[in-house]
């Protein structure tokens, strides 16, 4: 489970994390609750390049890199009741097209139209069902959930019972992530994120990871200065550099 405050990029490393599985040659199944597909799509091509504004030529780029590899939902929104759609499509898809890596991004948002104990027992059902498909089928599941709102707006104390909707998911799942910014007091620079591991039941490692956040190419990295990692090609010593003014790849 990925989860953190409202706004603060959950999404937008959601899917870098399927940009580094498909740098990883894996096939990838995303589904997004808010955003339609063509603007999923957009999204992943700029992390992808590491620039916005992609001429037709680099966008076919991207698109020849994950033909056959990347699959998206095509639903606009998921209803309480069409759960074992959802369900059933991910399955078949995991099976079907070999897929090793799969991004759920704010689901719960989708599942929440009522706040009553049924809804609550379906929601917990549901994430268990995701965590044994995960291991049944060796795959890995990250599911996007928002919080709950914060009445003393305290959003730099996350805990892992603050994530939205049944208290149960969060026992579901064996790894709980937080995506936050730091408060300014902490903040090493205007861009600097944190991802932190709260929950960890394979190894029981918490951790706290410093990251940084390019608005350009829209992803995150260890280095303040460098976001120039390059996905579309299978040697990890070439790099892209996401200036406007360059009109290829260099590989």
């Amino acid at each position: 489970m990925l989860t953190g405050q409202r706004g603060n990029g959950k999404s937008t490393i959601g899917s870098q994390f399927v940009c580094e599985a498909l740098k990883a040659g894996h096939n990838a199944f995303m589904y997004s609750g808010e955003l339609p597909n063509f603007w999923v799509k957009d999204w992943i091509n700029v992390q992808l390049y590491g620039k916005q504004r992609l001429t037709n030529s680099e966008i076919t780029q991207c698109e020849n890199f994950y033909r056959g590899r990347l699959y998206l939902f095509n639903a606009d929104i998921i209803e309480t009741e069409e759960m074992e759609d959802l369900l059933k499509v991910v399955e078949d898809t995991i099976i079907k097209k070999d897929i090793k890596f799969v991004l759920l991004d704010n689901l719960m948002t989708a599942l929440e139209s009522d706040y009553d104990e049924t809804l609550y027992r379906k929601q917990s059902n549901f994430v268990g069902r995701l965590a044994k498909l995960s291991k049944a089928l060796q795959v890995v599941i990250v599911l996007i959930a928002h919080p709950r709102k914060r009445v003393n707006n305290s959003k730099y104390t996350f805990e892992n019972d603050d994530v939205s909707g049944s208290g149960d998911i969060t026992n579901k799942v064996d790894t709980i992530m937080t995506y936050d910014k730091p408060k300014e007091t902490d903040a090493i620079s205007e861009n600097h994120r944190i991802l932190r591991v709260t929950k960890n039941r394979l190894w029981g490692w918490l951790t706290k990871i410093d990251l940084f956040y390019s608005d350009e190419s829209r992803r995150t990295s260890e280095d303040a200065n460098d976001f120039r990692k390059n996905y579309l090609s299978n040697d990890d010593n070439e790099w892209q550099n996401n200036k406007d003014d360059l009109d290829e790849i260099p590989f």
